[in-house]
């Protein structure tokens, strides 16, 4: 066991150096990309987002804070290692690779390096400075359970399903060492503060091992305890180590001659983190329970920080002592002051991916919508969402302001179109059928006419004047709607096929609709099919008009193919294609630029040239998840690009030509 206890390799050596070098570059906004336009100006984007709004969409099963005192991580059951600036909240960055569920992360003893262990039967080594991953572990073959460094960071050991505890070199990723005499899965490991004994937790016993000779020293169990051991955790000095199962109870144990001191019952049914504060004044609890329990060492005297809506699955004490921070299957993380026992603030997002983002006009708000049935309201660069608008009960497709910002119109696959006043929080109306009983199946007596969608609302835009609404959807009808209290206008229908956009032409005289049966629709605002044109291009994914101007339309197809169109002439001007089918396109506030998202995990932004769209810049997503972007929209100002990645919205800053 010589090489456990041996000097750090050199690499290690000078990690004093240069994790300072790492604190002062890690916040600087990434390296721009400036590229030359064909008009002389250039679009400057940075290589990743300069913000990230969002959360994550399943239970956060992990949290650490990084010793450097400026940021802490947390990963959820959806796989994603999320890394927050502790001071405001925001989300610095997503680390993407495990598979599985995240069960635990802690950060090297330096900082320089984060470790997460995860259901993907993983360990993961990720370098901090460059934001990517250093090492895969893969030697385990079922869940690894639990991690933690050496005190001197230079190794790494880690427990699983597979009835292992493994030691891992931190620098070269070989497994050195492998403990397989566990009768049982191994849920919790832990490190000694002085390096020479590691505990683990099999079953209902705490199994103490020495470094030096492996051997088993010590088996610690509680005569009257049903529970599992799930989680370990050594006091600073070494002279205490707490054990926590799964029965809800809690056993401080003497590393002196191992007999248990004390017996705690947190709030927790099931313990799941345990944490000593860095003084080891105090220990804080969790598990399946809303409340975190704080004990004092002095007395054992627990206090209970209350705010979770959800059972608190992990916990982590900042360096100085006076924050923890917590991860709750509610999907959120908060961030408590342990001087007022109050939330300082809390973090989470959509749980699912985002389907529209649209800007208010007035700038006032960002707005989103989700596969979670909620809309959410924004205001960047603040991190957190100021607003939640639920009501649906499916997914919301596509949501639209009102010209002047006041209300705002939603679409869903639950058939609905509503109409909210996102100040008050208030559902004015459901467009079409007042008579219907929102969350139930009831509509309208027999034999009266059923005026609402038969099946998913695709879009819903407005009028330029304000006064009506337009919805496209699934059924292959277009419903109008009086923006004054939701009633029908009219319904137009296409001849076959659903109907995927609708939308008002700028001067508000016509409509133009697309879908499943090729073409672009243009309709009177009397509901008259006028014409038909562009058929050839087969069925349209999205239609967008020039900012303020009725010139120039722009359509892309599930060809792959992105067109832009005349619109006096019904001509076609210029094609792009093999870019991947467009989710979605948008113009930019001044109409010099088109953007839009692709399928391929990109984005792509044209200048337009002489009726030509001449490729500008192409952004590859970093790939928070393995979804492709749905939706983006420019700032009113033209000073934002916004993005989705899944459920999180990347915000870029545009330098203007």
């Amino acid at each position: 066991m010589d090489k456990i206890l041996s000097p750090l390799q050199f690499l290690r050596g000078v990690a004093v150096i240069i994790i300072v070098i790492i604190t002062a570059l890690l916040f600087l906004p990434g390296q721009r990309v400036l590229v030359d336009n064909p008009g002389g100006g250039r679009l400057n984007l940075s290589e990743i987002p300069d913000y990230i709004l969002g959360g994550h969409s399943d239970t956060v099963r992990a949290i650490t804070w990084s010793p450097s005192q400026e940021i802490f991580a947390s990963g959820g059951a959806d796989g994603n290692i999320i890394l927050w600036e502790a001071e405001s909240g925001h989300i610095h960055y997503v680390l993407s690779g495990h598979t599985d569920n995240l069960n635990a992360l802690k950060f090297s003893p330096e900082g320089d390096f984060l470790a997460s262990a995860g259901a993907d039967g993983t360990v993961r080594v990720w370098n901090i400075s460059s934001l990517e991953e250093e090492m895969t572990l893969a030697d385990h073959t079922d869940w690894v359970t639990d991690l933690d460094w050496s005190p001197e960071g230079d190794y790494l050991v880690s427990s699983s399903w597979d009835r292992t505890v493994r030691i891992w070199d931190a620098v070269s990723g070989e497994n050195i060492i492998t403990f397989d005499d566990f009768p049982g899965w191994v849920r919790a490991v832990s490190w000694s503060p002085e390096g020479n004994m590691i505990a683990s937790g099999e079953g209902q016993q705490v199994i103490i091992r020495d470094l030096e000779t492996e051997e088993i020293i010590a088996e610690i169990s509680e005569r009257y305890s049903r529970g599992r051991i799930t989680a370990l955790s050594w006091s600073p000095e070494g002279q205490l180590l707490a054990a926590g199962d799964d029965s809800g109870a809690a056993r401080i144990i003497a590393s002196e001659d191992w007999t248990i001191q004390k017996n705690l019952n947190p709030a927790a049914r099931a313990v799941n983190s345990l944490q000593w504060s860095p003084d080891g004044s105090q220990l804080a609890a969790s598990g399946d329970h809303r409340e975190i329990s704080l004990f004092s060492l002095n007395n054992w005297e627990e206090i209970r920080l209350k705010g979770h809506g959800e059972y608190v699955r992990s916990l982590s004490w900042s360096p100085a002592g006076d924050k923890l921070v917590s991860g709750s299957r509610d999907r959120s993380i908060r961030l408590w002051s342990l001087e007022t026992l109050e939330t300082i603030y809390s973090r989470e997002g959509h749980t699912a991916m985002i389907n529209s983002l649209q800007w208010a006009p007035d700038g006032s708000y960002l707005a989103s919508s989700s596969e979670d049935n909620t809309i959410r309201l924004w205001q960047p660069p603040q991190p957190d969402s100021k607003k939640h608008l639920r009501g649906h009960i499916n997914p919301v497709e596509d949501i639209a302001w009102s010209p002047d910002s006041r209300t705002l119109a939603s679409a869903s696959q639950d058939e609905a179109v509503i109409v909210w006043n996102p100040e008050e929080l208030e559902l004015m109306y459901v467009a079409g059928d007042h008579r219907r009983i929102f969350r139930t199946d009831i509509f309208l007596p027999r034999g009266r006419e059923k005026t609402t969608h038969s099946d998913w609302v695709f879009s819903v835009s407005w009028s330029p004047d304000g006064e009506f609404l337009a919805s496209a959807s699934y059924d292959g009808k277009i419903g109008i709607w009086k923006a004054e209290d939701g009633s029908k206008d009219k319904i137009l229908e296409h001849e076959s096929g659903w109907v995927r956009n609708a939308c008002w032409a700028p001067d508000g005289r016509e409509l133009i609709s697309g879908g499943e049966s090729g073409g672009i629709h243009v309709w009177s605002v009397e509901g008259e099919l006028l014409e038909q044109f562009g058929r050839e291009a087969g069925e349209i994914r999205n239609l967008s008009w020039r900012t303020n101007q009725q010139e120039l339309l722009v359509s892309s197809h599930y060809d792959r193919s992105i067109r832009l169109w005349d619109y006096p002439a019904r001509e076609e001007l210029d094609r792009i294609s093999e870019t991947g089918i467009a989710f979605d396109l948008a113009w930019s506030p001044t109409g010099n630029y088109l953007a839009a998202a692709l399928e391929n995990q990109s984005i792509k932004i044209w200048q337009l040239s002489e009726n030509k769209l001449v490729e500008e810049q192409s952004l590859k997503l970093p790939g928070f998840t393995s979804l492709s972007p749905r939706t983006l929209v420019w700032s009113p100002d033209q000073t934002r690009l916004v993005v989705n990645d899944g459920n999180y919205i990347l915000i870029w800053e545009i330098e203007q030509p």
